[in-house]
C-alpha cells in the first residue's frame, strides 16, 4: 500500500531546495514507496488537516501527515503502522420461550 504524506507548510517548503537534509528525506520517502506532496496552509484542505493537527497536539509548521497521523518529523509519517478497521457487529437478543 502506497502512503500519501502531506507535508503543510506556511512559508515555502523545499521551495528549490538542494540541501543535503531536504534531499535525504526526499530519498527515504521515494525508498519507502511512498508519495510526497507540499500543501500551503491557506488552501481550504491546508486549513482543514491544521485543526486536525491542533487536535493532535502538533502546533507548528511544517507538519506531516498521511491524513491520520501528524507529526513535525517526517520518519513518525513514514513508520506509523497502519491504523486497522474494526468492525462493530450488531448484538442480537433472543426471546426466552415461555416467557411473556
Amino acid at each position: 500500500m502506497s502512503t500519501n504524506i502531506i507535508a503543510v507548510y506556511q512559508d515555502c517548503f523545499l521551495c528549490g531546495s538542494t540541501s543535503a537534509k531536504d534531499q535525504k528525506m526526499l530519498a527515504e520517502i521515494a525508498k519507502k514507496g511512498a508519495e510526497f506532496r507540499k500543501l500551503s496552509f491557506a488552501t481550504s484542505e491546508g486549513q482543514e488537516l491544521c485543526a486536525k493537527a491542533i487536535e493532535k497536539g502538533v502546533v507548528g509548521f511544517p507538519f506531516f501527515t498521511d491524513g491520520v497521523n501528524f507529526s513535525q518529523n517526517y520518519e513518525d509519517i513514514l513508520n506509523a503502522k497502519p491504523v486497522k478497521e474494526v468492525k462493530i457487529e450488531a448484538k442480537t437478543i433472543k426471546a426466552k420461550k415461555g416467557k411473556k
